[in-house]
């Protein structure tokens, strides 16, 4: 008997040692976890808001480009405009299937003058020579439509822009430049000058029809 209790003691003493080793392990075990789980919820923390200024900022970057590079933002919306007006006409007016029944040499057409004429000649003319031309047309800018239609300076300088636009620029500048460059990319092939000559002529052929559309 006197050596069983002994064995019996030594085995309890055993025994409460391996359970305080486990103890002590999975003690270690689960700080490990925890710091390891609060570590992956910084990093994924750390990540979102990362990510998140980055959007921001991209998305600030996008909002602010048209005010930090007016020029530039003025050519692609003109060029992508210009073009999608002609496909709307070509499928809503004149019925044509998208894209294969699209004539796609008159849309380059389109596309190049207004990249090239709107975007930028046009642009250079009514932003540029245009505060040259007609002072205080800043300051008419930024009144409200109320005063704009109400303010005597303002309405002058609004209808003297409206009659050099219809009078001079329209019909003087932007048809013909049409014309040539629509000759330019649709006309059959032939020397730089003759195609200028070709887009003059159907200007001429059409200036009674095109002002008469324009007023």
């Amino acid at each position: 008997h006197a050596s069983t209790v002994v064995y019996a003691s030594l085995l309890d003493k055993t025994i409460a040692v391996v359970v305080q080793q486990l103890e002590t392990e999975l003690k270690r075990s689960t700080h490990q976890t925890t710091h390891s789980l609060q570590n992956t919820q910084a990093k994924s923390q750390l990540l979102r808001r990362l990510t998140q200024d980055a959007m921001t900022s991209l998305a600030a970057r996008i909002a602010g480009f048209p005010k930090a590079q007016p020029f530039v933002f003025n050519l692609g919306v003109a060029a992508c405009k210009t073009s999608a007006a002609d496909i709307m006409t070509q499928t809503a007016v004149e019925g044509k299937s998208f894209p294969g029944e699209i004539d796609w040499r008159r849309n380059t057409s389109f596309t190049v003058f207004g990249f090239a004429y709107l975007g930028g000649f046009q642009y250079w003319l009514q932003v540029n020579m245009y505060r040259r031309m007609f002072a205080g047309m800043d300051k008419v800018a930024e009144m409200p439509i109320a005063k704009k239609l109400t303010d005597p300076f303002a309405l002058s300088v609004i209808a003297k822009q409206v009659a050099f636009d219809v009078l001079v620029h329209m019909p003087f500048m932007y048809f013909p430049t049409f014309y040539v460059v629509k000759e330019v990319v649709q006309g059959p092939p032939a020397d730089p000058m003759g195609k200028v000559s070709n887009g003059l002529g159907h200007y001429v052929d059409n200036w009674t029809e095109d002002q008469w559309k324009m007023f």
